[in-house]
Order: structure tokens, then C-alpha cells, then sequence
């Protein structure tokens, strides 16, 4: 089987994984825990500034896809 095949597979097999086993992450912006406006959960997916604006960072809720908006990039805890 050709590299390009056996790479495509494991791409494949990675994001079938990733939906699977969602991993969400908790973040922290000056010095507290970051909950969602909307539903308080605390676990987020990191969007970054695509879509958004050149000078902010969004963070998306696990949950209800609410997204939080940030000017500074919140750090990622634990």
C-alpha cells in the first residue's frame, strides 16, 4: 500500500477518534474559571480568532455552543 494511502487512513482514523472522544478543555482568564454565560458549564472547545476578529479569542462551550469572547488569549488550566 502506497505512503499516501496508509497516511490518509490514519487521518481518517484520527478524526473519527476525535469525535468520538471529544477532549474539551478549561480555561482561565484574570485568575478565574472560565463558565459559559449561557449554561455555566466550564469545559470549552479553543476557536481561536477564525471568523471572528484579527484581535480576539473565542472560546466555544462544550454544551450549548455558546461562544465566549475574549480580546487576550485565557489560559488553558488543567
Amino acid at each position: 500500500m502506497s505512503n499516501t494511502m496508509k497516511a490518509i487512513r490514519r487521518g481518517i482514523k484520527a478524526g473519527v477518534n476525535a469525535i468520538q472522544n471529544p477532549q474539551h478543555d478549561h480555561f482561565q482568564a484574570g485568575g478565574k474559571t472560565i463558565v459559559c454565560s449561557h449554561c455555566g458549564n466550564d469545559s470549552f472547545d479553543y476557536i481561536g480568532v477564525g471568523g471572528f476578529s484579527i484581535v480576539g479569542y473565542g472560546i466555544e462551550c462544550s454544551k450549548c455552543t455558546h461562544v465566549e469572547y475574549f480580546t487576550s488569549a485565557p489560559s488553558k488550566i488543567g
